[in-house]
């Protein structure tokens, strides 16, 4: 190439490749971005367990292996090295913001909206 790729890279370019991601992926990213506008938060601790259960009542069909790929390969996020406790996000349909806190303990993931958005 002759030219300096960032020379190239425009927002609509942008929104072309983020189109073009897996559509776990994009549904992941899309749940993880409602939480946080919901509960007003910049960032998201979780376990495979529990984003599995969110899938699922969002009637996104997944295999786990599929959501550890994105998870691990494509956002490259590391667990906790240890178990520690951390703050979960579960489906509450009574509520106004349809999500509730939960206190848990295991080896989770953590992202934040400024990772989500630079996907």
């Amino acid at each position: 190439m002759w030219f300096n790729p960032k020379l190239t890279h425009t927002a609509a370019l942008q929104k072309i490749i983020r189109s073009n991601r897996n559509r776990l992926e994009i549904e992941m990213a899309e749940l993880f971005l409602d939480i946080m506008s919901n509960m007003n938060v910049e960032s998201v601790s979780f376990c495979l367990n529990d984003l599995m259960t969110l899938l699922i009542y969002s009637q996104v069909k997944a295999e786990k292996y599929q959501v550890r790929k994105v998870v691990q390969e494509v956002w490259k996020l590391t667990s906790a090295p240890n178990s520690l406790s951390y703050t979960a996000y579960e489906i509450a349909p009574h509520r106004d913001c349809h999500y509730e806190t939960k206190r848990k303990t295991g080896r989770f993931y953590t992202i934040t909206k400024k990772q989500l958005t630079a996907i």
